[in-house]
């Protein structure tokens, strides 16, 4: 049933899994039944969340053994989602991974090299996609009414890294962060992209600041369909926080500013106000919860997943494409995984 409670681990029970993951899961009625991570204050944590909880300090001990999950819910820093999403499909559950999935493409087909094996799904928390502004504006995009798309932009504008429940933070370790706001922002700029242009678009143009050691903090990337371009602006220097996307189309545009979206159309213009900002916050919550139907319907429907599988591919051949070839011209479409059409959403024929 649609609504059937299910039960899950968390793997890494830091700022996003406690204040995302753990309210989308009660509000839905998921029970958390275990949780793995390092730090003993975050254990408790989680078992003040969720009592009765069984805590682990480290995921291999949790997955040797719990028997009754329907999913792991991995929460980590991204360079240990592969490691973790690989030994959780090997002991036979559905993964739900914070992004970024892998941040390499021979990564990305090792995992999903292993859910094929395992016969089980690795889906990537792509919950941009349910925030209500961002929902309505792919609406007006698929229904047609700006006509034809030839050009995207999305600005992100941010005067800090994200925070996280320890003092520091990991997104500015490249050992840990696999890179910088590209990798933190910009996975979600490109999966809404992939769904606004409805293809797959190429990477032209890198560049990144710094440009050397450690993580950038600020990106521009410049992407092109055989139709359509796009500018990808990200950084964490700004003075304030907000987000900007604007959609040219041949019969239309479409501005989405913060927490209004304008729709224009000729003469004619449609003002939408939404009660929050799309750059209000890093949890979101209700965003998560929302994509939790979709992760529920794709573990009774694996099928259901190609979308999300095919949005994970295109953001880690990107974003790979993009550090391969930063500050100099790409080469277009190099080391792209494809899911092809006659095959099953693990990219293995059916």
């Amino acid at each position: 049933m649609e609504h059937e409670g299910l039960t899950g681990a968390i793997i890494g029970y830091g700022q996003v899994a406690h204040a995302a993951h753990t309210p989308a899961f009660m509000r839905r009625g998921w029970q958390i039944a275990a949780v793995a991570d390092e730090s003993q204050a975050r254990l408790k944590a989680a078992a003040d969340a969720w009592p009765g909880v069984r805590t682990y300090s480290s995921y291999e001990t949790l997955l040797e053994r719990e028997r009754d999950l329907d999913f792991v819910d991995i929460a980590t820093p991204p360079s240990l989602h592969v490691s973790q999403a690989l030994a959780a499909l090997e002991k036979g559950f559905h993964v739900l991974c914070e992004k970024p999935l892998a941040r390499y493409v021979g990564d990305f087909g090792m995992v999903m090299d292993q859910a094929a094996r395992a016969g089980r799904i690795a889906y990537t928390a792509h919950n941009w996609l349910y925030a209500p502004i961002i929902a309505k504006l792919i609406e007006n995009v698929s229904s047609g009414v700006l006509g034809k798309i030839s050009h995207v932009e999305f600005h992100t504008l941010r005067d800090r890294p994200a925070g996280q429940a320890v003092p520091g933070s990991w997104r500015t370790q490249a050992d840990l962060a696999g890179g910088g706001i590209l990798v933190d922002h910009g996975w979600h700029c490109l999966y809404i992209l992939r769904r606004l242009l409805g293809e797959r678009p190429k990477v032209l143009a890198v560049k990144l600041e710094p440009d050397g050691g450690g993580v950038e903090e600020e990106a521009t990337v410049f992407l092109r369909t055989s139709t359509a371009t796009a500018l990808i602006y990200l950084t964490w220097r700004a003075s304030t926080r907000s987000n900007r996307v604007v959609v040219y189309g041949s019969g239309g545009a479409a501005e989405l500013l913060d927490d209004e979206l304008v729709i224009s159309r000729g003469s004619h213009t449609a003002s939408t106000p939404f009660p929050e900002k799309l750059s209000k916050g890093s949890a979101h919550p209700e965003w998560f919860e929302a994509m939790l139907g979709d992760f529920q319907r794709a573990l009774r429907s694996p099928e259901s997943a190609r979308q999300n599988l095919e949005e994970a591919a295109f953001c880690v051949s990107a974003i790979s494409l993009a550090y391969k070839n930063r500050s100099t011209p790409a080469l277009e479409g190099e080391g792209a995984p494809h899911i092809h059409p006659k095959e099953s959403p693990s990219g293995h024929p059916t």
